[in-house]
């Protein structure tokens, strides 16, 4: 059912813009319609009859339709005008208490609007710690992780909550690139803090944390792991693969490394010796991506389909048929799920248990090269030929897009522990960092001499580039949900 929507200043009564919707769209569609109609950024509160609508709400269910078809909004605050005062209908200030999550220790009373973002917590939650202290904040409601360029409100944050606050470790980056090497960078400074030659053109990489080793796919069939105690160095080289070597996984207790070929084969190797343990026969082209599951190891590949292999038997317990290739594959303990990307455009959620299609995530005018889960699985981020990255709920709600900024292909997306920052690599020889809250481009990284192909995080500390006092945690702590 279609609609018209006026809206206007809720003070000065001058109409902003008129919209037409249809009554199935959601609040946030209406919030960026207006935005996107009126040349104005989208944080604006919208109300109807001085009660405040939530993004996640259905139009149909939160007007009342008047007798000449045309529904009425008021929006409270419509930046640039950040001076506009608030009529007597807005809502309430909330009040939050965050204090110190390992120490009890009270930070004071912050005092937001229901629809400020969790971008604007974090910062009013930042200016009261310490300044010396380094690193990207963590907001803990409960056992659940705040992040996401979501409101107050949304977020399900009330008057008179605690919040539990942790201040991670830096963040540092690792990326691969055909140059024929990997570099390291800090991801809060943009600086270039060290390069790993690697012989070939480098397609993947993984560093694992506590056993201080990266993993580096080779376009010449092989796999190089890197140990690090104070410096890095070449522990040993795996070779084995008829093929360029396309993903590169660990194991959970980083013991074993499964590799993702060309040569249509996947394989389990022992980190101790450097044996193969065993390949995975049963595609019939060539594997993009390889990642461990709660039920075995999670193959995709060119011939259009996602497997699950179980360690105990010889055959694929599930294969999930696509109507392209398969570009990445991820999982997440969340529920047990896996993201796949794919050359038809789309990003595909499923049952890690059964092979089940759960959600056809869209968005994407071309191939989708990489999509990933957040640290708390409750995210997915994906990015493709557009050079553009996209990013969803797991309810499919798409919630941003990132402006055109790479100048090529879009080859990889990566997540950072703290699930705030993303990293996109190009085919342009660049990787950006982005902040999913604020929803810009925060860091562009140069130096490469050849497409970047894929890009991993890991806390600063892990390395001990710069040796910190007084920090909290040890490093960025995860918490599972929403």
């Amino acid at each position: 059912m279609e609609c018209t929507v006026a809206a206007r200043l809720a003070c000065s009564g001058e109409l902003l813009t008129v919209v037409d919707m249809n009554m199935d769209e959601t609040v946030a569609s209406l919030r960026n319609a207006i935005a996107e109609t009126a040349r104005e950024s989208c944080s604006m509160w919208l109300l109807a009859s001085g009660r405040l609508l939530l993004d996640g709400e259905l139009l149909r269910d939160t007007l009342t339709r008047p007798e000449d078809g045309r529904f009425a909004v008021d929006i409270v605050r419509c930046e640039p005008q950040p001076a506009l005062a608030a009529p007597p209908a807005a809502p309430t200030n909330v009040r939050l208490f965050p204090r110190c999550a390992l120490t009890g220790e009270a930070l004071g009373e912050v005092q937001l609007w229901p629809l400020d973002t969790l971008s604007a917590l974090r910062e009013a939650v930042r200016r009261r710690l310490p300044e010396e202290d380094e690193g990207p904040v963590q907001l803990l409601l409960g056992e659940h992780c705040l992040a996401g360029p979501i409101s107050l409100a949304s977020a399900g944050l009330r008057d008179g909550m605690v919040l539990e606050v942790l201040r991670c470790e830096a963040r540092a980056l690792f990326t691969a690139s055909a140059d024929h090497t990997v570099r390291l960078w800090d991801a809060e400074l943009g600086t270039h803090l060290g390069t790993l030659p690697q012989g070939e053109w480098a397609t993947s990489l993984e560093f694992h944390v506590d056993t201080s080793r990266l993993a580096v796919g080779l376009f010449d069939c092989s796999v190089k792991i890197w140990s690090y105690d104070g410096g890095f160095s070449c522990e040993r080289t795996l070779n084995g693969h008829r093929g360029p070597v396309m993903s590169v996984a660990f194991s959970g207790d980083g013991q074993r490394l499964a590799s993702g070929s060309f040569d249509h084969t996947a394989k389990l190797w022992s980190l101790e010796d450097g044996r193969c343990l065993r390949r995975f026969d049963g595609h019939s082209d060539g594997l993009t991506g390889v990642t461990f599951g709660d039920e075995g190891l999670l193959s995709a590949s060119v011939d259009s389909s996602c497997k699950l292999w179980r360690f105990d038997a010889q055959s694929a317990a599930w294969s999930a048929e696509h109507p392209d290739e398969v570009n990445s594959v991820k999982f997440t303990k969340k529920e047990c799920r896996v993201v796949t990307s794919c050359g038809d455009h789309h990003v595909r959620l499923w049952d890690g248990k059964t092979g089940t299609l759960l959600q056809l995530l869209s968005g994407f005018p071309s191939t989708v090269s990489a999509a990933v889960f957040s640290p708390n699985g409750c995210l997915v981020c994906a990015t493709g030929a557009d050079g553009q990255a996209r990013l969803w709920d797991l309810t499919g709600e798409l919630l941003w897009t990132t402006p055109r900024q790479h100048q090529d292909v879009s080859t990889s997306v990566a997540f950072s522990a703290d699930g705030q920052c993303v990293a996109t690599t190009s085919s342009d020889g660049t990787a950006r960092l982005w902040n999913i809250e604020s929803q810009r481009c925060e860091l562009v990284l140069t130096g490469h001499q050849d497409a970047v192909m894929a890009a991993c995080f890991v806390c600063r500390s892990d390395l001990e580039v710069r040796k910190r006092s007084g920090r909290l945690p040890d490093r960025c702590a995860v918490v599972p949900g929403v």
